[in-house]
């Protein structure tokens, strides 16, 4: 048994046993991780509004790996602390042939009734369902309870062939049917893209192509966008993205239907199947940038975090699922980031009303980076991209100097993601 000390004393009554590590991330987002030894513990106590000046774990071990859960009830996300300093040290089991962490739990859930109905209590809602994936994780799975109308909202200029394979992904590879197209053209110049329009109309009643007649600028192309949109949420497309696995939209809109959550990110791959998009986190160069980048697809990377869903500061909105509520709460994107940076931008301003941004491990899309706007290496784009890095820290220059509250501050923020050195 183990105590969660504060300042304000220790919380009690508490029930609980450890076996190994915390990961705060984890617990937020309901996901149970299992391997040979394993932390979990059960919180029955309700803070208020206020959040504790600092706190540590006094830690003592069972001898037999066993399996506990969490249930924190608290009244706000803000109460939630990282404790950056190592608490402990153990040896990983691994398996001498296959080189994979050894499962000595899941054997024990899977013939155990009386635990995985302790599961399903842990999570608390009679909606999600189990998926017993990989050796290391159940993935919970939320259900799109009245299955709600979703308006995809794509800028497009021209790249027709990107467009149509973007579209019929969502059509054919997609289980989830109550969706709406919105394509908003923007500056296109070729005959064959209108010609394009005319067709993807035509084919399919639920997809609707507005005129953007003004200069580029993402931010308010998406939000031009969403004015046209009916759904209660919104999922922001880049046209050169794909479905992979059927449940990529259900995954993130089941997700985003919590209420504690106004942003659901997507597992973006390369074509190669190597990790474009896994979360963001602030800092990087000043500002942000992604995490995991060129990871294999199945890659455990950093304490699992590239395969299960966990909390970010930001995500990108390359594929973003929004709560339309949150989104008309901050005022959509702000289109003073006319290219980049607006993403980051706008889920800061989504996380600072007390809503989640997170990332969806279990949202598979193939995204084709810039294929349709290019690079930034001109000696314009690098000069506009530079004064949005500029306005981005002017924005949230405190939080960056406070250091992004989802990242370990063990590891340098000048050294890129999750290295020592």
């Amino acid at each position: 048994m183990y105590k969660l000390i504060t300042k304000q004393g220790i919380l009690e009554p508490y029930k609980y046993n450890t076996e190994n590590e915390f990961e705060q991330e984890i617990v937020k987002n309901k996901t149970a991780i299992f391997g040979e030894k394993s932390i979990y513990f059960e919180i029955k106590k309700k803070i208020g509004n206020t959040i504790p000046d600092g706190y540590c774990l006094d830690l003592t071990f069972h001898t037999e790996p066993k399996l506990y859960f969490i249930e924190i009830e608290m009244e706000s996300h803000d109460l939630y602390g990282h404790i950056a300093e190592q608490l402990l040290k153990f040896s990983m089991a691994f398996d001498d042939n296959k080189y994979k962490l050894k499962n000595i739990l899941m054997e024990e859930i899977a013939k155990d009734s009386e635990k995985q109905k302790m599961l399903k209590n842990y999570v608390q809602d009679s909606k999600t369902k189990f998926s017993d994936e990989t050796e290391l994780l159940y993935h919970v799975i939320y259900e799109t309870t009245g299955n709600p109308l979703v308006s995809v909202i794509i800028p497009n200029k021209d790249h027709t062939q990107d467009l149509d394979t973007c579209i019929r992904s969502l059509f054919e590879k997609s289980s989830y049917r109550n969706i709406e197209i919105i394509i908003v053209e923007n500056n296109s110049e070729e005959a064959k893209t209108f010609s394009y329009y005319e067709e993807i109309q035509k084919k399919y009643e639920n997809v609707k192509v507005v005129k953007w007649e003004n200069e580029f600028n993402y931010a308010a192309i998406n939000n031009f966008g969403v004015t046209f949109a009916k759904g209660d949420y919104y999922l922001f497309l880049n046209n050169d993205t794909e479905v992979i696995n059927e449940t990529a939209v259900s995954e993130l809109l089941g997700c985003c239907m919590r209420e504690d959550v106004g942003i659901v990110g997507a597992k973006l791959l390369y074509e190669d199947d190597t990790v474009q998009h896994a979360g963001i986190v602030l800092g990087f160069g000043g500002f942000a940038g992604h995490v995991f980048t060129g990871l294999d697809k199945d890659d455990y990377g950093y304490m699992v975090r590239p395969r299960i869903n966990c909390n970010y500061s930001a995500v990108t909105a390359a594929c973003m699922m929004v709560d339309r509520k949150a989104f008309e709460e901050v005022g959509g994107f702000r289109e003073e980031f006319k290219v980049g940076l607006n993403d980051v931008d706008f889920c800061l301003k989504v996380r600072e009303t007390g809503k989640l941004v997170v990332y969806n491990a279990h949202s598979l899309w193939h995204h084709y980076e810039s294929k349709s706007r290019g690079y930034e290496d001109t000696p314009e784009k690098i000069r506009r991209f530079e004064g949005e890095i500029a306005l981005f820290q002017k924005y949230w220059g405190d939080l960056l100097k406070k250091g992004d509250p989802y990242y370990n501050k063990n590891f340098p923020i000048e050294y890129g993601p999750f290295r020592l050195g």
